[in-house]
C-alpha cells in the first residue's frame, strides 16, 4: 500500500539468514559460539577490533542467525563462549605445546607437532589444503589422546566412522576411531579446497576440513598422502583425563583460539616462501600455524628432516621404500617397468615384513608421483620409463633414505652415490 505522497507505509523486512560463520563482503567476520544455553547457539562478530556476541547480527540489511542443531550434534561438539586475547601467537603455541606434553606424555618436539596441527583446524580456510592428522599406539593412550585433541581443535567432534552423513555443513574436525575404514583415496582428494560432493536431494557438501584417524596397525600414514601428519604416541603412563579436565582445557585455550583464527582470517595472508622452515612442504602448508621462533625452529626442524627423509617409523612398512626398492635392479637393466609390476613387487616386500595392507596400483602410482617419479600410459596401461633423468632420481632417493642396496658396478650414478654402504653385484 502506498500513501498520496507516493512513499511506502511500510519498512522493509530485512532478509533473513543462517549462518554457519563466514566472512561479510565488509570485512566482518562471524562465528558460532556458545551462549551458555544448553540447546541454542549465538553469533559472535568481529570487526577487526572488537567482538561481538549476539543471538541475531544484522549487517547491510541481513539479518544473520545461528543454525538450530539436532540436540545430538549440540551434545557432541564444543563451541567456544567466545574470543579471549592473548599476547603473542609464539606464547599461545607454547602453551598449547606445554599442555600436549603434561597430557599426553609427548616430547618437546612431537608436541610442537601436535600444536601445528591443532592451530591448523582453526583456520582451514587460508591453509592450501585441510590437514589430515594420524595417531597411532596403544588402544588406551590413543582414546586418551582422541578427547584431549577434541577439547581443543575448533568443532572437534569424535566419532567411530567416517562417514558423508556427518555434519559437514558445520566444518567440523572429526576425530575418527575407524577400525575399517580404507577409503583414504576419496576423503583425501575430497578434501581439495573448491571440491564439492554430491549430498542428498540436490544438495551439495563440501568435506574440506583438519581430520584426526586413527591409524591401524595394518596401516600407514601415507595412504592419506605426503602432506599428512603423523603423531606416534608415546608408551608412557599418562592418567587418563577426566570430562572435567577436558572441560576445563577447553574454556581456558577455545576462547584464545577463536581470537588466533579471528586475527588470521581477518590479518595479512603470511607468505610461507618467507618462513625460516620454507625447505619443508609440510611447513608451506601450516605456515601461519608455525611462529617464525628461533627455538620454535630449533626444535622441529630434526623431526621434520627425519619426516621428510622418510627415517620415522610410519608402521610395518613404507610403501614409497617397498616400490623403490622394487625398481632399483629392474631401473638397471630394462627400459620401463608397468606401475601394475612395481605393485605386485612392493606389495610382495612389504607382506615379508609383515604388513597386511595391500596397496593398488593407483595408490603406488600417486606415491611414485610424489616422489617425482612420473609414469606414462600407452593408453592401455602405465609404466615408469628409465629415462637417464629417472635412474638418477632413483639414486638420489635412495641416498635420501638411507637404503643399503646392492650397486652395479659399471653405473655411472651409483659410484657417486655417498652416505650408503652398499657393495657391488656379483
Amino acid at each position: 500500500m502506498e500513501n498520496p505522497g507516493g512513499t511506502s507505509n511500510f519498512t522493509a523486512k530485512p532478509q533473513e539468514r543462517t549462518t554457519y560463520g563466514e566472512i561479510l563482503p565488509n570485512g566482518t567476520i562471524l562465528d558460532l559460539v556458545d551462549a551458555g544455553d544448553r540447546d541454542g547457539l549465538s553469533l559472535l562478530s568481529w570487526d577487526g577490533k572488537h567482538t561481538l556476541v549476539r543471538p541475531v547480527i544484522n549487517c547491510d540489511g541481513i539479518s544473520y542467525h545461528p543454525p538450530r542443531l539436532h540436540p545430538s550434534i549440540r551434545a557432541a561438539i564444543r563451541f567456544p563462549n567466545g574470543a579471549s586475547g592473548y599476547r603473542t601467537t609464539l606464547e599461545l603455541f607454547r602453551k598449547v605445546a606445554d599442555t600436549c606434553s603434561q597430557y599426553l606424555g609427548l616430547a618437546e618436539d612431537w608436541a610442537a607437532f601436535a600444536t601445528c596441527a591443532i592451530l591448523s583446524s582453526w583456520v582451514n580456510e587460508i591453509l592450501q589444503i585441510p590437514i589430515t592428522l594420524c595417531v597411532s599406539g596403544e588402544f588406551m593412550r590413543v582414546c586418551n589422546a582422541l578427547r584431549f585433541l577434541g577439547a581443543l581443535c575448533r568443532r572437534a567432534l569424535l566419532v567411530a566412522e567416517l562417514s558423508r552423513r556427518l555434519p559437514f555443513s558445520l566444518r567440523p574436525t572429526p576425530i575418527v576411531n575407524d577400525p575399517l575404514l580404507k577409503k583414504s583415496v576419496f576423503w583425501r582428494a575430497a578434501s581439495c579446497p573448491g571440491v564439492f560432493v554430491a549430498g542428498t536431494g540436490s544438495t551439495l557438501s563440501a568435506f574440506d576440513c583438519t581430520k584426526v584417524v586413527v591409524l591401524q596397525p595394518d596401516q600407514s600414514p601415507l595412504m592419506w598422502g605426503p602432506e599428512a601428519m603423523f603423531l606416534p604416541l608415546p608408551p608412557t603412563d599418562v592418567l587418563p583425563l577426566s570430562d572435567p579436565q577436558l572441560a576445563g582445557i577447553a574454556a581456558e585455550f577455545q576462547p584464545q583460539l577463536e581470537m588466533f583464527r579471528l586475527r588470521l582470517l581477518g590479518g595479512e595472508p603470511v607468505v610461507a616462501k618467507l618462513h625460516p622452515l620454507a625447505r619443508f612442504e609440510l611447513v608451506r602448508n601450516l605456515a601461519p600455524c608455525i611462529p617464525a621462533d628461533a627455538e620454535i625452529v630449533r626444535v622441529l626442524t630434526p623431526l621434520l628432516e627425519s619426516l621428510q627423509q622418510g627415517l620415522v617409523e610410519w608402521g610395518p612398512h613404507d610403501p614409497r621404500v617397498a616400490s623403490l626398492q622394487a625398481v632399483w635392479t629392474p631401473s638397471h637393466l630394462q627400459k620401463e617397468m608397468t606401475v601394475g609390476e612395481i605393485t605386485t613387487r612392493a606389495n610382495a616386500i612389504m607382506r615379508a615384513l609383515g604388513d597386511i595392507y595391500e596397496y593398488n596400483s593407483k595408490e603406488i602410482g600417486w606415491r611414485l608421483r610424489n616422489l617425482k617419479l612420473p609414469t606414462r600410459s600407452d593408453g592401455q596401461r602405465k609404466a615408469l620409463r628409465f629415462s637417464s633423468e629417472n635412474r638418477t632420481r632413483i639414486h638420489q632417493l635412495v641416498r635420501e633414505f638411507g637404503l643399503q642396496l646392492p650397486f652395479i658396478d659399471d653405473c655411472p650414478d651409483c659410484k657417486e652415490l655417498q652416505g650408503t654402504e652398499q657393495k657391488p653385484v656379483e
